[in-house]
């Protein structure tokens, strides 16, 4: 991963922190209203991204002007795409693997630039759509999947730390520090 994509996942995640921060503070307060039980915040982050996986199945993403643009945008693209379409270096081949890739290359290449082409791509006006379609599905998923994945992490701490804090207070020490001693003392008392 290059230092500027690095930069930019720091970024994006201090973002998605600061739009969330106020959200976990009201759903923490929503679920214990509600007197959840802990254990169901991982039900309820599978549950969200579901939610927003099916209501994303029932939007039409269809909008001609959008349409337009991306197809102008898919065009541009499809230039850079030819201008940095990557070969196979000459090289000397050093084992059979190197031969095959060799012998082969120039018919990879063939289809590769037959397909890459306005006239192949973008020949099916019904299908662009469709792939457009699907793109903005996929991006709408992703771009709210990464709120969800915040929250629920963010709340998987926050809950951690609170049941940390009550094993302190139950048992006078760390739930790491409980001993099998302690749980028979607390079980025997139980029987009484």
């Amino acid at each position: 991963m290059t230092e500027e994509q690095v930069k930019f996942i720091e970024r994006k995640k201090e973002h998605i922190k600061t739009k969330t921060e106020p959200m976990i503070i009201a759903i923490l307060g929503e679920m214990l209203k509600d007197d959840l039980p802990y254990f169901d915040t991982h039900y309820i982050h599978q549950r969200s991204l579901e939610v927003i996986e099916k209501t994303i199945r029932k939007v039409l993403f269809v909008n001609d002007k959008v349409q337009q643009a991306r197809k102008l945008a898919l065009k541009q693209a499809l230039k850079e795409f030819k201008e940095k379409q990557i070969k196979l270096a000459s090289k000397e081949p050093k084992d059979t693997t190197d031969i095959r890739d060799q012998r082969c290359e120039r018919i990879s290449q063939l289809i590769v630039d037959s397909i890459f082409t306005e006239e192949v791509l973008f020949s099916n006006n019904e299908f662009v759509d469709e792939q457009i379609s699907n793109d903005d599905e996929v991006m709408l998923y992703c771009l709210g999947k990464d709120y969800v994945d915040s929250i629920y992490s963010d709340l998987i701490l926050n809950i951690g730390e609170h049941e940390r804090r009550a094993n302190r207070q139950k048992w006078g020490k760390d739930r790491e520090e409980v001993t099998m001693g302690d749980l028979d003392k607390v079980l025997k008392e139980i029987k009484k």
